[in-house]
């Protein structure tokens, strides 16, 4: 589960910033959920390898919207799409990986 202090300490965000990166954090759940079929019961059911590339996926949108977040319209990274596919066809809610 990612905290806010992963979060911040990827994006080497100071204690001032808790606010808007709880908020990133909040919105990059929301992504994920929206980009990934069943991503809650996978989340809690395929087990710590697929956690760890949702969390991964996670970190790299919050750095992303932290280090840009005066840019009005980015496309999502390479590298963020290649982790969103992966999530979405790598692993079953049943517990496979």
């Amino acid at each position: 589960m990612l905290t806010l202090n992963d979060a911040k300490a990827y994006c080497r965000a100071t204690d001032e910033d808790d606010v808007l990166v709880q908020q990133l954090m909040d919105a990059s759940e929301s992504y994920l959920e929206g980009a990934v079929d069943d991503y809650t019961i996978k989340y809690n059911n395929c087990g710590t390898s697929w956690q760890a590339k949702a969390d991964l996926a996670r970190k790299l949108l919050i750095a992303d919207w932290y280090e840009n977040r005066l840019a009005t319209e980015r496309p999502v990274s390479p590298a963020i799409r290649l982790l969103l596919v992966q999530l979405q066809h790598t692993a079953t809610p049943t517990g496979g990986e």
